[in-house]
């Protein structure tokens, strides 16, 4: 598994996070394409690499929230995934890219698409809006600027994705 900048991209902007990630055959569905849970671990496990994690006591995987602090968590209180395709086995990786379009006061949205390496047109597209959260209190607090500083590199635009039909409000 690797993590890179993108020169170019389908939707994602140039400079967008990537990661890699190989197929597993618990990854596939009875019908042998990528089952749509797999297309969710691959999209959270890149945003876990992307933010940045604790894995343990003293073990952290560095990230763009890094900095937060242990007094701070990070929640994610919104997703939206689009299927545009199926994707059968590959032993090419799955490449994950992943931009931020959009910067709130305590929130922020990740964009993500997912390519299998047949096409440039993504097979899935995601946002998901997360929240910085006080431990102790649960409540919402602002992003740092230093957080901001470290997400501005990823800024993009918002994926189009297809109107929700049948939806009444």
């Amino acid at each position: 598994m690797t993590a890179t900048t993108h020169a170019s991209a389908s939707l994602a902007p140039p400079g967008a996070f990537i990661s890699r990630f190989e197929v597993r055959v618990d990854d596939l569905s009875p019908s042998g394409h990528i089952n749509n849970v797999a297309y969710l671990r691959f999209l959270d496990e890149a945003r876990f690499l992307f933010c940045g994690s604790e894995l343990g006591e003293n073990v952290r995987r560095p990230g763009v929230l890094d900095t937060l602090g242990d007094d701070v968590l990070r929640a994610v209180v919104q997703q939206c995934a689009e299927y545009r395709r199926e994707v059968w086995y590959t032993p090419a990786p799955i490449e994950v890219r992943l931009w931020v379009p959009h910067l709130g006061t305590s929130s922020f949205v990740i964009a993500a698409e997912l390519l299998d390496g047949t096409s440039d047109d993504p097979a899935v597209v995601l946002e998901s809006t997360m929240v910085v959260v006080d431990r102790a209190t649960r409540t919402a607090l602002p992003l740092p600027d230093e957080v901001r500083a470290r997400l501005a590199p990823f800024a993009g635009p918002r994926p189009q994705m297809r109107p929700r039909s049948g939806l009444t409000t």
